[in-house]
């Protein structure tokens, strides 16, 4: 157990260094998850795949990244910035912790039902 504690705290933090360095540059990952993190030999993480890696100053509007991780201010589509990084960060720590995926899609779902509005549409017939 002592041992798994240790290395859920050292991957967290290495990855929560590699956010504060891309951060500090203006870089938003957009797509961490288990498959994008590499361990090397000597026992530290190197993330790969920088597909959805952006320059971002203020907000963006794109929509991507892995469902499992995505934040859901990228689902709302009102501009994202790097609290989406926190967000991945959030539910990969999770799963290193409980070995298990979140159910994130039933917290998102929730979370999109409550900021829609319904409009009852009412059809004419001919």
């Amino acid at each position: 157990m002592q041992g798994k504690i240790f290395n859920f705290r050292f991957y967290t933090a290495q990855v929560t260094a590699m956010f504060e360095y891309m951060h500090g540059m203006d870089i938003i990952y957009r797509d961490l998850k288990p498959e994008n993190l590499l361990v090397s030999g000597d026992g530290y993480l190197k993330l790969t795949d920088f597909g959805f890696a952006k320059i971002v100053k203020g907000r963006t509007y794109t929509l991507c990244g892995t469902p499992e991780y995505i934040a859901p201010e990228i689902l709302l589509n009102k501009g994202h910035g790097k609290p989406v990084d926190w967000w991945a960060l959030g539910i990969l720590i999770y799963e290193m912790n409980h070995g298990k995926k979140i159910i994130i899609q039933v917290l998102i779902l929730l979370l999109l039902m409550t900021q829609c509005k319904f409009i009852k549409i009412y059809y004419q017939e001919s």
